[in-house]
């Protein structure tokens, strides 16, 4: 039987939001679900304890793993709430008061003008605010505070967009980050810096963490002189800057080396007949083929493919573990960042702040191991 007292919700809430009943209203609370309502935005969140992480009692308990806004993610909290968007580890919308939030990453936002921009401003009809997140926020994303490197709400800023259609949020959001990076102008910036939404960077996730007491199998192919250097060199490009098209460029490298055996045959057939026409023909076709055929080609003849098809099956960035399936996906993200398509429409890809971060960081992960793998079966 799960214990339920408001006291101890309170308790568990209190270091993320206190004076927690101040700020939100109770509407139910038993053994079944907690809804309440946020005052600020009139927002309605349902937690249902059986859609939590993990088996969960509710009780008072200090500061750690278990605490009840820890348990919270993004699809318990959609699940249960058919009206909220939840952008993972960055962000959310409510359909119904037309309201979004997400985490501003930007070193220098200290310097922004708040003289200025403290009481809000307009882009058109949507209302935008920039300052410490709200306590809704840092109810549905408490999972940040529990970070070894979390340093407390007030060193974070959020975007407020208020009265912003679903479908404007990208657009809203875009212009924002350009007006603050414009009018931000310190004296002591940082190279390189620029507003960003982004997902919370956990700590675990900024490094690889090695056990210094794993015995690691060494293979001695990798100390013998590769048969070509460029692949490594993008390889080692991609690792710097962390860039999916150098990646990318290690699979391309090896489009035509992969299609070897086929180059070999036509060349034992123009032997034969020495038919050079024909043998132009033949070469004109095999070098004309698209792109996206050639990756397939390559893909389909790398050893372990279906395991990497299988990993982004899980990642959900395709619906199946078809190879064909997955190489089209691959191409199309392959558009997303090479350069911008056009068609006869004039359409172009346009990159979107808030649905193109998940899947980035799963695409680089997949793309970094097809490198790898391509570079290991190839180069020696």
């Amino acid at each position: 039987m799960v214990s339920i007292e408001l006291r101890a919700i309170e308790k568990e809430f209190e270091n993320d939001i206190p004076e927690f009943t101040k700020f939100f209203e109770i509407l139910r609370l038993d053994k079944e679900r907690f809804v309440l309502k946020c005052r600020s935005t009139e927002i309605v969140v349902c937690i249902e304890w059986e859609n939590l992480r993990g088996d969960f009692d509710i009780k008072v308990r200090s500061r750690s793993e278990e605490n009840l806004l820890y348990q919270l993610d993004k699809k318990s909290l959609e699940k249960t709430n058919p009206g909220l968007v939840i952008y993972e580890d960055v962000g959310l919308y409510s359909k119904k008061e037309k309201y979004c939030e997400v985490l501003l990453t930007y070193l220098s936002i200290g310097n922004w003008p708040k003289t200025e921009f403290e009481s809000g401003f307009k882009l058109n009809h949507v209302g935008v605010e920039i300052s410490e997140p709200s306590n809704l926020y840092r109810l549905l994303f408490a999972s940040f505070s529990r970070d070894d490197y979390f340093n407390g709400w007030g060193f974070y800023e959020t975007i407020k967009l208020k009265g912003c259609e679903q479908n404007e949020i990208d657009r809203v959001l875009q212009q924002v980050l350009f007006l603050l990076a414009k009018y931000n102008r310190p004296e002591d910036g940082v190279v390189g810096d620029y507003p960003q939404i982004i997902p919370y960077t956990y700590t675990d996730n900024l490094y690889i963490w090695n056990n210094p007491n794993e015995d690691i199998e060494i293979d001695l192919t990798d100390f013998n002189t590769t048969k070509y250097h460029e692949p490594i060199a993008f390889y080692n490009k991609g690792r710097k800057s962390e860039e999916p098209i150098y990646f990318y460029r290690v699979l391309e490298f090896f489009f035509i080396i992969n299609r070897k055996n086929e180059i070999e045959e036509l060349i034992f057939d123009y032997n034969t007949s020495t038919d050079m026409d024909g043998f132009i023909k033949n070469m004109t076709n095999l070098y004309g083929n698209k792109e996206e055929k050639d990756l397939e080609g390559l893909l389909r003849n790398v050893d372990g493919i279906h395991e990497v098809v299988e990993k982004a099956n899980e990642m959900e960035l395709v619906i199946s573990n078809d190879v064909s399936t997955f190489v089209k996906a691959l191409y199309q993200y392959r558009n997303s960042f090479v350069h911008a398509k056009w068609d006869y429409r004039h359409d172009i890809n346009i990159p979107n702040l808030l649905e193109d971060n998940v899947k980035d960081a799963h695409w680089l992960t997949i793309l970094k191991k097809l490198a790898e793998m391509v570079i290991k079966q190839f180069c020696y």
